[in-house]
């Protein structure tokens, strides 16, 4: 498996942007901060925008979901041939089973670079999108959503220690 950007960020709060993987396949671009997301959005043009999910949150592995989701959620998908390529994907109806049951279904569906998918280059960012206008600001961060994320980040890390443990 190829190393993908995203290993870095796992369990980290940060600002994603990526394509929609209903509609396409490209580069997933990851941030610390408003001042570093704004700064790469200033740099896209405007048609690309339209097939955009930009989100906050935390990100986990997606080997370990924990029951109590929250209020969002977002499967991010690395392309195991490209080192920042991938795609997002919106979960609609945020539980275990419907994130479980996308993830499954990924392993089904895809094709071309993504017949080496593995669980590996699947990653459950539990957060919430931020509506693109032009930028985003301040108040375009809902503190109290990623608080929220963050609990359910905590989780999914509880989970994957207790695997680990028991694997020894």
């Amino acid at each position: 498996m190829k190393y993908h950007v995203l290993n870095r960020y796992i369990g980290h709060e940060i600002f994603i942007v990526g394509v929609d993987g209903d509609l396409e396949q490209g580069e997933i671009a990851c941030f610390y901060s408003l001042a570093e997301l704004n700064a790469h959005l200033s740099d896209l043009s405007p048609v690309s925008e339209n097939n955009l999910i930009v989100a906050h949150g935390v990100l986990t592995q997606a080997e370990f979901i924990p029951q109590d989701v929250g209020r969002g959620a977002f499967i991010v998908v690395a392309d195991p041939s490209d080192a920042a390529g991938g795609f997002i994907l919106t979960v609609e109806d945020c539980h275990i089973e419907r994130i479980a049951s996308m993830i499954e279904n990924l392993f089904e569906d895809l094709d071309g670079p993504y017949d080496e998918l593995a669980i590996d280059n699947v990653f459950v960012m539990y957060g919430y999108e931020l509506d693109l206008r032009f930028c985003i600001n301040e108040d375009g961060v809902d503190e109290e959503m990623l608080d929220s994320c963050e609990e359910v980040a905590a989780k999914a890390e509880e989970i994957r220690k207790r695997n680990m443990e028991g694997e020894s």
